[in-house]
């Protein structure tokens, strides 16, 4: 039995109905990074949500708007009237 190989520099990314195999790209017009498949279709943060990504990656896909900001504040904080 042969195990497939893994592309663990690959970007995956859900729409919530199918799964993408996404790499980063600079738009030739500037501005921050895009995720796009293999046909060069851009998926804008708002339309995926990124499972799954390399670690060097992450800082051009914060840029591009694809993960939320990171909370300086690791407190846990409640909204409730004791």
């Amino acid at each position: 039995m042969t195990l497939p190989v893994i592309d663990l520099a690959a970007i995956l990314a859900s729409d919530g109905s199918a799964r993408y195999r996404l790499s980063l790209r600079q738009p030739p017009t500037g501005g921050p990074p895009v995720l796009v498949d293999a046909a060069g279709t851009v998926f804008h943060p708002w339309e995926v949500e990124v499972r799954r990504w390399p670690p060097e990656a992450e800082p051009d896909l914060r840029r591009g708007g694809y993960l939320p900001g990171r909370s300086t504040d690791m407190e846990l904080w409640c909204n409730c009237a004791d």
